[in-house]
């Protein structure tokens, strides 16, 4: 559970308490630290954003990888909905086969472009 989650879990069991004495005001609700604490301040914290160095070793890897596999990813669409059936072919296929190179191919129709 990150930081974030707990101070909103916290903020949220003092909003619902029966007392109104005891639940937050509305000025203690615009201070508490779920509303003024920085999400990205977070996101340091727990390590979540990556450095730069880390995220060029990242694409490096990536970039190795597809030059590695030059493997072609066939899909087939249908002309008269070239949008919806693209669109539908790439949600079907998984995150990794998405780097390859596509081919798409026209059902129905010779060749493949």
């Amino acid at each position: 559970v990150g930081l974030m989650a707990v101070r909103l879990g916290n903020l949220l069991g003092r909003l619902l308490l029966r007392d109104p004495h005891v639940r937050l005001s509305s000025f203690q609700i615009t201070v508490h630290p779920a509303m003024t604490v920085s999400v990205v301040s977070d996101m340091h914290a727990e390590s979540v954003i990556l450095k730069t160095e880390q995220k060029i070793a990242a694409l490096n890897e990536v970039l190795v990888a597809m030059r590695e596999t030059d493997t072609r990813e066939r899909f087939s669409v249908r002309r008269a909905f070239i949008v919806e059936t693209a669109c539908q072919s790439a949600m079907d296929m998984e995150p990794a086969r998405l780097r390859r190179k596509l081919t798409v191919e026209f059902a129905g129709e010779p060749g493949v472009d």
